[in-house]
């Protein structure tokens, strides 16, 4: 069930475009790039998330984009899957240090992404709840059960079973009252069943083709009596491609511009939806939606 119980005709859409690893001056413009010029039904740009690695990360750039109304969650200090707890927290608490010293206010940072999408059960869970971290959710958890007609909403780990394994990393054990899940769905392109993009592109010969990767995936969760959130997992290596960038570009400005009904918004202004839903014919008043009148398209 969606969040407020709406029928679906009043469940907005969400599509989440998110990044991970390092950002820099290197490859911030691809990034950007992709989401340029595309404006949500109350005509303020549209939002991504970024979960950086400090590896190859230049906080700066990170803080600039948060300055535009992005996202800036936390992944590793580098591309190797921490075990313990320990290895978790420090990790965590290492990039968050790092971007708050950048200055980014410390509140705006509340999500992770585990690295290659390995979630990090009961041990990554407790590192997130160490000290003052606040961190609120993950976005890690792929799994294959996640199919069409069986998205999942994001979820709670308030109550320890029940609660659907990874196909990657680790299980969760136990019940961690407040901390989210945003599952990620993996996609089928013509037969074959990727869990990220990235995975596809062996497949992906022309623009068309990775638009239809995304459009694909995003009718099957439109489609859905529950309109639950389109997770896309943006990887480095998935821009480096110049169809690919362009054809994923090509979807998300279509859909931009045909579904007065679909927001492209980050993790967070997501969260604060489901923490308070309201129907999506008054969420262009929704203020966590919103931005600054300078912001908005004339």
């Amino acid at each position: 069930m969606a969040p407020g119980g709406f029928d679906t005709g009043d469940i907005p859409q969400i599509i989440l475009v998110s990044f991970q690893y390092g950002v820099s001056s290197a490859n911030v413009d691809k990034y950007t790039q992709l989401l340029e010029g595309i404006v949500n039904p109350n005509q303020c740009p549209v939002r991504g998330s970024f979960f950086v690695t400090q590896t190859n990360t230049q906080f700066q750039v990170v803080r600039q984009l948060v300055d535009r109304g992005h996202e800036a969650g936390v992944s590793s200090m580098g591309v190797a899957t921490p075990t313990t707890v320990a290895e978790w927290a420090g990790n965590f608490t290492e990039v968050k240090k790092a971007l708050v010293q950048a200055g980014v206010s410390k509140d705006k940072v509340v999500g992770v992404r585990a690295p290659e999408l390995k979630f990090g059960g009961t041990n990554q869970v407790l590192g997130m709840r160490s000290k003052d971290l606040n961190l609120q959710y993950d976005s890690s958890c792929l799994n294959t059960q996640f199919d069409q007609g069986n998205y999942l909403w994001p979820f709670t780990f308030d109550y320890g079973q029940g609660i659907p394994d990874c196909t990657a990393g680790s299980k969760l054990n136990g019940s961690f009252p407040g901390v989210w899940e945003f599952p990620i769905a993996d996609l089928r392109f013509k037969g074959v069943r990727c869990a990220s993009p990235s995975g596809c592109s062996p497949f992906i010969k022309t623009e068309k083709d990775a638009y239809d990767l995304f459009f694909n995936a995003f009718t099957q969760h439109y489609n859905q009596r529950t309109r639950p959130p389109f997770v896309m997992f943006i990887d480095p290596a998935w821009l480096t491609d110049d169809k690919q960038a362009k054809g994923t570009n090509q979807f998300l400005q279509f859909v931009g511009a045909a579904y007065e009904d679909t927001w492209i918004i980050t993790t967070q202004q997501a969260l604060a939806w489901i923490m308070d839903p309201v129907p999506a014919s008054k969420v262009t008043k929704f203020e966590p939606w919103g931005c600054q009148a300078n912001e908005r398209k004339v």
